[in-house]
């Protein structure tokens, strides 16, 4: 994270263009900004596959104080359990 200092409490909300939630499983990356309009904090980020493909964005808003340009890596997997992992 580059910024002096950035604390909050937001709502996020992401959207991709994965036709299914089993299409998220791997290794993602997230670059984004946060910042502030009075008291209210927002922000927005990029995220990237493993491959650096754009394949959604997130937003965030809430309260909050500071700036802050950020870069998160996630890892996401996928599993069934219950009666779906075992159909038969």
């Amino acid at each position: 994270m580059i910024g002096a200092c950035a604390v909050g409490l937001s709502s996020t909300a992401t959207v991709t263009k994965c036709d299914s939630v089993d299409e998220l499983e791997g290794i993602f990356t997230n670059i984004g900004v946060s910042g502030n309009l009075g008291p209210i904090s927002v922000g927005g980020e990029v995220n990237f596959a493993s491959d650096w493909e754009p394949v959604g964005g997130t937003i965030s808003t809430g309260i909050g104080a500071g700036v802050d340009v950020h870069m998160s890596g996630t890892k996401t997997k996928f599993e069934l359990s219950g009666e779906k992992a075992n159909p038969n």
